[in-house]
């Protein structure tokens, strides 16, 4: 998961502005794909994005400084989706 979270980019200080990496867009799905996998009673995936706050580190940067591609946005949405799915009530 660490891996994977740090493989969507960084933020460029000297240009200020976010750079993805080149593996951003697999990275994106894998993500996507441990967040469906996550165990609805302790959601340990989903904390532990919160608690490195991947959203507005990475997520939304990527969607700002990448409008212009779809796959990336799209992408990036889903994990967005996810993020605010509410806890199941059976779990």
């Amino acid at each position: 998961l660490i891996s994977v979270a740090g493989g969507l980019g960084r933020f460029d200080e000297e240009a200020n502005v976010y750079r993805k990496d080149s593996d951003c867009l697999e990275c994106l799905k894998d993500l996507q794909r441990f967040l469906r996998r996550d165990d609805p009673f302790s959601r340990d995936v989903f904390h532990r994005l919160v608690q490195w706050d991947l959203v507005s580190t990475d997520i939304v940067p990527l969607i700002v400084q990448y409008q212009e591609d779809q796959d990336i946005v799209y992408n990036a949405l889903k994990i967005l989706t996810f993020l605010t799915m509410p806890i199941d009530p059976t779990s």
